[in-house]
């Protein structure tokens, strides 16, 4: 609840969304009032995850990786997976699910 009313008030003043005009096909757009990026998931192999993520003002590809989901989540294609992302950091896309002694991640196993 606290994560939620953080999030909201600090896109109070300020626009929380892709940019206007700008979008990915068959992506979805994660981010905040600094920025973010465009997210598609191609393929869901096990606990391997296919992304490509795109640059959110240029539209570019910068990522073209697996990442393995290796805290056992079963995030599916088929689910609103964009739920459970919230951001990237160039290494890891970090999930939205916490705990007091983890923070879940997805990890770049290899690049295309």
């Amino acid at each position: 609840m606290t994560v939620v009313c953080v999030f909201l008030a600090s896109c109070w003043n300020e626009k929380c969304g892709p940019p206007e005009g700008k979008w990915v096909p068959n992506a979805h757009w994660i981010g905040g009032p600094d920025g973010g990026y465009w997210y598609e998931l191609k393929e869901v192999r096990g606990d391997t995850m296919h992304f490509c993520i795109y640059n959110e003002w240029t539209l570019d590809k910068e990522v073209d990786a697996d990442f393995v989901d290796e805290n056992g989540l079963g995030i599916s294609q088929d689910e609103f997976w964009f739920n459970y992302i919230s951001c990237y950091d160039g290494y890891v896309i970090h999930l939205t699910l916490v705990s007091a002694d983890r923070n879940y991640t997805l990890r770049n196993v290899k690049t295309y």
